[in-house]
């Protein structure tokens, strides 16, 4: 349905300074309990406290939720999954890097299309209809940003999803500390599972 929307151009997003570093930390917590259910390890490396983007906190959460899941699903249980996120010239660039069965190079260029799974046998025993990676791109590109994977079979894949960071801090400029507070604050999922439309490959 959100693509649906956006095709029609009737799907917006709200545009106020986000914490990008908290939002990412938000949706570790779910991928924490994600991962101890397929006895996957789970490494946090945050290091940034506020690295801010104008943009929308809810559709940012989804985005990085997808990608989490999207790892973890494609990992074998003993595996491990990394999440990562740095400043690199003027955007803040959120890593996540799984040791799971990889893409091939035939899929590699496909995963963005809707609908399409690489590993159709692996995509039915997983769930999902093949929306992820769309969904994740559209977030990406409504924020000024890019999604890139980086993958071969059997070695894993790094995905990098990039969005143009806020020229100045809402903190240092008045904007109010409970506003930005909350846009973080209300948004995590207590489930651990994500529904069907968001699952990829």
């Amino acid at each position: 349905m959100l693509l649906a929307r956006a095709d029609a151009g009737v799907e917006t997003l709200q545009r106020v300074p986000v914490n990008v570093a908290q939002c990412l930390r938000e949706a570790c917590k779910d991928g924490r309990i994600l991962a101890a259910a397929k006895q996957t390890t789970f490494t946090e490396n945050i290091d940034a406290q506020e690295l801010f983007v104008e943009g929308d906190s809810h559709a940012l959460h989804r985005l990085f939720l997808i990608l989490i899941d999207n790892a973890l699903k494609y990992t074998p249980p003993g595996g491990s999954v990394t999440v990562g996120l740095r400043r690199k010239d003027g955007s803040a660039v959120a890593e996540f890097r799984d040791t799971g069965i990889g893409i091939s190079g035939v899929d590699l260029p496909n995963i963005f299309d809707r609908f399409y799974r690489a590993d159709k046998a692996r995509s039915r025993e997983c769930g999902g209809i093949g929306l992820g990676l769309s969904i994740a791109r559209w977030v990406a590109e409504a924020h000024r940003g890019a999604i890139e994977v980086q993958s071969a079979s059997g070695l894993g894949s790094l995905s990098l999803c990039d969005c143009l960071c806020s020229k100045v801090n809402p903190l240092q400029v008045g904007f109010p500390h409970s506003r930005v507070d909350r846009l973080t604050r209300d948004i995590q999922v207590s489930v651990p599972c994500l529904p069907e439309e968001w699952h990829v490959r």
